[in-house]
């Protein structure tokens, strides 16, 4: 797969935004976030079922068309960043495509095997004391369905296998049609620990126990910021500046004050990935040139996390604390 393709050849269909019909969406506007494409409408509705080619989310008249799929003429393709589920939703049905293997199932024999890690993007294909280890994630809801701390109560809002584990029937999929299916951007169910095994991969070049997981022209790319924002420009949705500079998928710190700075009074050259979703908090940052790094989860939260700013960034205050502890645990010398 080329980054600078156009990324039509490896769909199998046409992708273009309208309003720039003469420039091809490359597989590294998707990698960064700065394809235009845009997830619009409520959560989750850039998850295309099965039965449904991907291409419906941006064909007018299919039944999972996206009327909001596309950026405003503005933000054209290549120069805006905004972070859009839907690009890795692409990237999976890409590496289905050009493999022939379905995502989950590319990911189990390429990365995880490999590794011997236990995590998968499909639960129904993770060993039974694997399942049964999966973290169910609440929110604390009132009746009205809201967050709220008080009045609420607990309330599953995903992967909750009390009734057993799904075991879901893909026999009829087409592979290469909708690499949604799996969750490419975001649906891995993974341990803390297996996690930080991922980071020590990253930390040491792509390679893991003497196994080359990624190879190092690949992994170098992933790591070379492909867009950072300019305040005069104002060239992307920063997130109120929790993000202000993106690789090849890769997150990287800037350490700006009241925007992405981990933790107070220390520069992390870090690297890695937030989350945010069904109720957990979390992410990975790392620094690969000395091997240091931080993940964290924070799942089971009864507030509306949106009322609990932070102090000295827009990390959440649990999760500055988080940080912070983590940080000051590591004794990280910078």
């Amino acid at each position: 797969i080329d980054p600078a393709a156009d990324v039509s050849a490896y769909l199998g269909f046409e992708l273009r935004n309208p309003a720039y019909p003469d420039t091809p969406i490359t597989v590294q506007m998707l990698l960064s976030h700065t394809s235009s494409i845009r997830d619009g409408g409520k959560p989750g509705s850039y998850n295309i079922p099965c039965g449904h080619p991907i291409s419906e989310f941006f064909t007018e008249g299919r039944e999972y068309y996206n009327p909001n799929c596309w950026a405003s003429p503005a933000e054209a393709p290549g120069a805006f960043f905004a972070y859009c589920n839907m690009n890795y939703c692409l990237l999976g049905t890409i590496i289905e495509h050009v493999s022939g293997e379905r995502f989950d199932q590319y990911m189990r024999n390429h990365i995880f095997a490999p590794m011997g890690l236990t995590c998968s993007f499909n639960v129904s294909d993770m060993p039974e004391n694997v399942q049964a280890q999966v973290g169910t994630l609440y929110r604390k809801l009132n009746a009205a369905g809201e967050q709220d701390p008080v009045n609420g109560i607990w309330t599953a809002q995903c992967d909750d296998f009390s009734g057993g584990c799904p075991n879901e029937d893909y026999s009829n999929y087409v592979i290469g049609t909708n690499g949604s299916l799996f969750g490419p951007m975001g649906s891995l169910r993974i341990s803390v620990n297996e996690l930080c095994q991922i980071m020590l991969m990253f930390c040491n070049g792509g390679s893991y126990h003497g196994v080359q997981i990624l190879k190092s022209e690949t992994f170098d790319r992933m790591f070379t910021p492909v867009w950072t924002y300019d305040p005069a420009r104002k060239n992307g949705d920063n997130y109120g500046g929790l993000m202000n500079c993106y690789g090849m998928g890769p997150h990287i710190f800037t350490n700006t004050d009241g925007g992405d700075r981990m933790v107070i009074g220390q520069d992390l050259p870090f690297a890695g990935h937030t989350a945010e979703a069904y109720g957990l908090i979390g992410g990975m940052g790392f620094d690969r040139s000395r091997g240091n790094g931080i993940v964290y989860f924070l799942a089971g939260n009864g507030s509306d996390m949106h009322k609990c700013a932070g102090k000295y960034s827009n990390f959440y205050c649990l999760e500055e604390a988080l940080l912070t502890a983590a940080a000051d645990f590591a004794q990280f010398d910078y």
